[in-house]
């Protein structure tokens, strides 16, 4: 974002995001910025929800230990599989 002196801001993004046909590079476009709230209450009770997912997927089982195999050993290293 960048202040000029009459401290009207602009923002600088790749110009291939814009869609070409209706915009240039080098053309003025007018923007705003509300805040959407709905949209963050309901972000913030998902990612509230996540630990108690995870926990029901991956915590109410024990998980089985690793079968690892020796692929190659060497002196320095040893490739498992």
């Amino acid at each position: 974002m960048l202040l000029t002196k009459d401290n009207t801001p602009y923002i600088d993004f790749p110009s291939i995001l814009v869609p070409t046909d209706i915009i240039s590079s080098g053309s003025m476009v007018d923007n705003a910025v509300s805040r959407n709230f709905t949209k963050e209450d309901t972000a913030a009770r998902s990612f509230a929800r996540l630990p108690s997912v995870i926990y029901s997927i991956f915590g109410l089982q024990s998980s089985s230990p690793p079968i690892l195999r020796c692929r190659n050993a060497t002196q320095t290293s040893i490739v498992q599989q």
